[in-house]
């Protein structure tokens, strides 16, 4: 088991439903939307295995329109500030 206290597992954040069209990012596919969305409880369950912190970005951003990939400038704001207000949490307890 890792040491707990300093390390934080993010899950990272969803694939749009239309990622996988040809006019977005063709790589991807309609399994790809599904795979992503069980990433949360795959980190989720590693974290609690190892005994370290966990934070799911799929909880506080949602992918860009534009790509259903990346996130947006504002999204990316937010993601940030869940981070260091989970990081400050980390820190206080």
């Amino acid at each position: 088991m890792i040491p707990a206290g300093n390390i934080l597992l993010i899950s990272p954040p969803l694939l749009g439903n239309d990622v996988w069209k040809l006019e977005k990012d063709p790589e991807f596919d309609a399994d790809s939307v599904r795979v992503c969305g069980q990433l949360k409880e795959v980190y989720r369950l590693i974290a609690q295995t190892q005994g370290i912190d966990f934070l799911s970005a799929s909880d506080i951003v949602e992918p860009s329109p534009i790509d259903d990939e990346h996130m947006t400038a504002d999204g990316h704001r937010k993601l940030a500030q869940a981070i260091l207000d989970k990081i400050d949490e980390m820190i206080i307890v």
